[in-house]
């Protein structure tokens, strides 16, 4: 309206292809992923800096691979981000989250943090996303909203997310009480993209779609 040039508003950052889950659905599945090279440490932060000079306001931090595979950075730029007075969210599998992340996000008042289970059980999220991950991630959710209350801390908010497949399209129901024993502040889902042969056996039916 001024006439000027706005610098980004919107970040949306890939630390990392690296994962620690094998998830059938994922576009890892069909590709070979070169892990040889991943920008410094000292440059994403300095990003977080040269972002704050543009204008921008809000981040997403995501994946390519779990962002969290590269923790102390992630954390570092959760941080720094806030100090600028920025804000934004992690998007992550919750697997590999300490008790010392949480604290820290809680003191930066980072926004939100979004945990991706695939399912109400752990017998239907892991068939997708890796054996152990269902019990790893709720585990880290429970501590994460512990803490919060601990710390009478609305922030960050913490919610869950889910890709509709056909083995949870109807248990939307069961993932919502799900979310809501785990305290979390909201349920989200996505739609499933197929990536490889491995994926199409969750893709929804025509069927599946109408109900």
């Amino acid at each position: 309206e001024r006439g000027e040039t706005p610098g980004p508003w919107f970040v949306s950052l890939f630390p990392t292809n690296r994962c620690n889950l094998k998830c059938s659905i994922c576009w890892q599945r069909r590709v070979d992923v070169d892990h040889s090279s991943e920008i410094s440490d000292e440059r994403l932060l300095h990003f977080v800096d040269e972002c704050a000079e543009l204008g921008a306001k809000e981040w997403v931090i995501v994946g390519g691979g779990e962002p969290m595979i590269r923790d102390e950075l992630v954390i570092q730029m959760c941080e720094r981000i806030r100090a600028h007075g920025m804000d934004g969210r992690i998007q992550t599998n919750g697997v590999r989250f300490r008790e010392e992340h949480f604290e820290r996000l809680i003191k930066a008042q980072w926004k939100e943090v979004v945990f991706s289970l695939d399912g109400p059980t752990a017998e239907i999220n892991d068939e997708i996303r890796s054996a152990g991950s269902f019990v790893h991630a709720t585990a880290n959710l429970r501590k994460f909203n512990e803490l919060r209350r601990k710390y009478s801390s609305t922030r960050p908010e913490v919610h869950l997310t889910a890709v509709v497949t056909s083995t949870n399209y109807d248990k939307f129901d069961q993932m919502a009480e799900l979310a809501n024993e785990l305290g979390c502040d909201g349920l989200r889902g996505g739609h499933l993209t197929p990536e490889s042969e491995l994926s199409l056996k969750f893709q929804l039916s025509g069927e599946q779609i109408g109900r």
